[in-house]
């Protein structure tokens, strides 16, 4: 800084310094070499908050002439009561603070002061969300299955996602499944059947990750039933023994019979590792459209179509194979039957 003597009315110092940002101040003093405070404080404005590192924010404002610093102040979106964050020393117009782990938001508030002279508090910077959110209450397992494990838990505020993790057995975790915010439940899937597994849960938003909250389960041990219909006529089909005739079609015809097959698993526990081929002399004439899963919980169920398309004369046959984790009948067998015949044209 430097000090000038101006010519005024009166003799009189000025004390010129720059600010953080590099502007300059200017400031009176008296005979004693101490800054003459002004009249009055301009109110502080054009508060914004950033987040410049993992567990801060960073307050910031335009500066003020005549100040010597600034008093910062927050209050919970709900209260009434303004508590002092901080202060700062002269033009220095920024402050950097811990985020807090709250369900609430906050307001924040800037006042310039000159000793005992104060500005009026800046506009507030309101609904300010200042932390990471509280870790989820209650988390627990749900259901268990054969490969995956249902969750519950008691939602939380500010969050925007539910993370879930699964340790490795190395010891790292990963991340394993997530749910939007406001969820309370979540289910994993592609888990071992009979394995002991440990879990963790954490809430985020934009400023970090709750503390996590810790459940073990064990994925349970069994095999799944397969049922399976054509679903004309709700026909029960018996493995190796029930034939589906799709009857006679004009070989290379644009048209295609079909057969709608609905696949149930009526066991207490999943049926896993669902997958569709044909096989036989004829697998070509016969095709199918792909599952949408390879796994049935207890009570669900899937549907396909088979589709049989003459390819050649006479008689077309081949085998319809479900496999499953049913080993008492895996793969179910179909056998499938169809007729190839001559277009026939008809004359007058």
């Amino acid at each position: 800084s430097a000090i000038r003597l101006l010519p005024l009315d009166e003799t009189r110092l000025i004390s010129i310094c720059r600010s953080p940002l590099g502007s300059p101040i200017f400031n009176l003093l008296d005979d004693n070499l101490q800054i003459i405070p002004p009249d009055s404080l301009a109110t502080p404005a054009n508060l914004s908050i950033t987040n410049p590192r993992s567990g801060q924010l960073k307050l910031e404002w335009a500066d003020v002439s005549g100040q010597l610093g600034y008093i910062v102040e927050r209050k919970p979106v709900s209260s009434a009561d303004w508590q002092v964050l901080g202060e700062t020393g002269e033009s220095e117009n920024a402050l950097t603070f811990p985020t807090i782990t709250t369900e609430e938001t906050y307001d924040y508030r800037v006042t310039a002061r000159h000793g005992s002279l104060l500005s009026a508090p800046s506009v507030p910077l309101k609904n300010v969300l200042s932390g990471p959110p509280p870790a989820p209450g209650n988390f627990a397992v749900k259901t268990v299955g054969q490969t995956s494990v249902s969750f519950i838990w008691s939602d939380v505020d500010l969050e925007d996602r539910y993370i879930i993790e699964t340790i490795f057995p190395s010891g790292g975790w990963d991340l394993t499944a997530s749910a939007g915010g406001d969820a309370t439940s979540a289910k994993v899937v592609g888990r071992k059947p009979g394995t002991e597994y440990h879990f963790r849960l954490a809430a985020r938003n934009a400023l970090g990750l709750s503390g996590w909250v810790y459940v073990d389960a064990k994925t349970i041990s069994g095999e799944g039933e397969i049922d399976v219909v054509a679903m004309a006529g709700k026909i029960l089909l018996k493995d190796r023994a029930s034939i589906q005739d799709f009857g006679t079609m004009v070989v290379g015809g644009k048209t295609k019979n079909r057969v709608e097959i609905r696949i149930r698993n009526i066991g207490q526990y999943d049926l896993r590792n669902l997958k569709l081929r044909v096989t036989g002399p004829n697998k070509e004439d016969f095709r199918f459209t792909r599952l949408k899963t390879t796994v049935l919980e207890s009570g669900e169920s899937a549907t396909f179509e088979l589709v049989f398309h003459a390819l050649g004369k006479g008689k077309r046959r081949a085998v319809l194979e479900i496999l499953s984790s049913d080993t008492n009948e895996s793969p179910f067998e179909l056998r499938l039957l169809g007729e190839g015949a001559k277009k026939v044209v008809v004359t007058n």
